[in-house]
């Protein structure tokens, strides 16, 4: 019974209740969760570099630790590390990647390890193949092979220690790519984050000439000088919280973008349900084109002028 029930302190339990019970932020990260952070890093930076996610998912956090202290459970938590891990890579984002680095990637029928292994550094690859070669040894087992009945075995432990192995190697190759691409990771995070907020138009409804959005395809190739924002002054029939953008550029054209919508406050008013159909929003924008130097008249050079009765040329 002692052996089943150490005296030892469980230290995963104790991280466990002091963020989850205590409310502790000063926890140290997980195993899982360490994976997922360095994932989202490396997909931020090759969506910066290549407009394309290294880890087709990056949904780490969502597996579990072997479910039992036996052998066979220690294979199976493998068995799906190596989905996301391995299998997850996208072989057309490691031939943009090698484009990109000035190395010519064949992927072809290789695997996705294999293929990644054309733009690492050699001293990056001899990391990442011992991290990999683990998972692939123990998910073998778990999907090629017949397994002899399970053994008890330090699944959890011995886990634990394979998953940190792959956030270090994770970790050597976000840093190479982001040291080799000239990237910095920060800022890469949060691009990828503001690319994942930013608006999809549909392709079968483009802007018309004659809608309201349309002159805001004349700010194309301008510098912008100067932006002004804030809240528009109220008038009857107007929502109090519409926003409005004043956009400046160097050649002395304006444009405004202020955002209309039907008196959402009003509906309200009636009681009842507001339907997302309810809702009508629109961008209308205000184009002031920049002045131009003087180019006559408009009259033609031979045209006589009447002026205070004399005629003139």
């Amino acid at each position: 019974m002692e052996e089943e029930f150490p005296a030892a302190p469980d230290v995963r339990f104790q991280k466990w209740f002091a963020r989850y019970i205590l409310g502790d932020w000063d926890v140290g990260e997980a195993p899982l969760a360490g994976l997922q952070r360095v994932a989202e890093q490396i997909n931020a930076i090759t969506n910066c570099a290549v407009s394309t996610t290294l880890f087709d998912s990056v949904g780490f956090r969502r597996l579990c630790f072997p479910l039992a202290e036996n052998n066979h459970r220690y294979h199976d938590a493998h068995s799906e590390i190596y989905k996301l891990a391995i299998d997850g890579l996208n072989k057309d984002t490691i031939t943009a990647l090698g484009a990109r680095l000035g190395n010519s990637v064949r992927a072809g029928d290789k695997s996705t390890v294999k293929a990644l292994e054309q733009i690492m550094t050699e001293s990056l690859r001899t990391t990442m193949r011992a991290a990999f070669d683990q998972i692939s040894r123990q998910r073998r087992l778990a999907d090629h092979e017949v397994r002899p009945p399970a053994e008890r075995f330090a699944a959890f432990e011995a886990f634990a220690r394979d998953m940190a192995a792959l956030v270090v190697a994770f970790e050597n190759l976000r840093d190479d790519l982001a040291r080799r691409l000239n990237l910095n990771i920060e800022r890469c995070e949060q691009r990828a984050c503001a690319l994942r907020s930013l608006p999809e138009f549909d392709p079968e409804r483009p802007p018309q000439p004659n809608y309201g959005i349309f002159p805001a395809f004349q700010m194309a190739g301008k510098r912008v000088q100067r932006v002004r924002a804030g809240e528009l002054v109220a008038r009857p029939g107007r929502s109090r919280s519409e926003e409005a953008l004043v956009i400046e550029f160097d050649d002395g054209s304006i444009v405004a973008i202020e955002a209309a919508t039907n008196n959402l406050s009003e509906l309200a008013s009636r009681g009842g349900e507001i339907n997302p159909e309810d809702a009508n929003i629109r961008f209308f924008v205000t184009y002031v084109p920049p002045l131009t130097a003087f180019a006559g008249t408009g009259r033609a050079a031979s045209e006589k002028i009447e002026v205070e009765g004399q005629s003139t040329e």
